[in-house]
């Protein structure tokens, strides 16, 4: 079964919350296609497209760093996906195993490179490595579309 974060569009399985996403599906705006998996998910972002939902990760990566100033991986992880959820040290150290960083290593968001790797391991651990998206060229171009969208978007800017 394809799992909850790529049916979504929303790789990194952002929670639904009171900002309202690009591209975001809704009640009232419920998803267009019809069939298995596309019902409304009440829990999680839905997206139209993979695009936006890459937007979206990255838009909050972007306001993690930039705004809340979580500048490691492990900053990042432990309000991502908080122990009262998630064992958040295996999430951590599986993402530093897979970027080869460690969990207190400075992170920007300015730095491409860095960001794409933090956000296909975590899209890894989200949803099974055989989502990676460094396996496919198309998906990587449509991920790297989606932090070029947020970088580009004065929105969480910060300092």
């Amino acid at each position: 079964m394809t799992p909850r974060g790529i049916r979504n569009n929303n790789p990194l399985n952002i929670r639904r919350g009171r900002t309202k996403w690009q591209g975001e599906e809704t009640l009232t705006n419920p998803p267009k296609e019809e069939g298995p998996g596309k019902a409304y998910d009440p829990l999680f972002c839905q997206f139209d497209t993979m695009r936006n939902g890459w937007r979206a990760a990255f838009l909050l990566l972007k306001k993690y760093i930039n705004v809340y100033q979580l500048d490691s991986v492990a900053k990042i992880i432990g309000r991502w996906a908080p122990a009262n959820e998630n064992n958040t040290r295996r999430y951590i150290e599986t993402v530093c195993r897979l970027t080869k960083s460690g969990p207190g290593e400075a992170v920007t968001f300015g730095n491409q490179a860095q960001m794409v790797q933090i956000a296909a391991a975590m899209c890894c651990v989200e949803n099974g490595m055989q989502f990676s998206p460094l396996r496919k060229p198309e998906t990587l171009r449509i991920m790297y579309s989606g932090y070029k969208d947020a970088l580009d978007s004065p929105q969480f800017a910060g300092k």
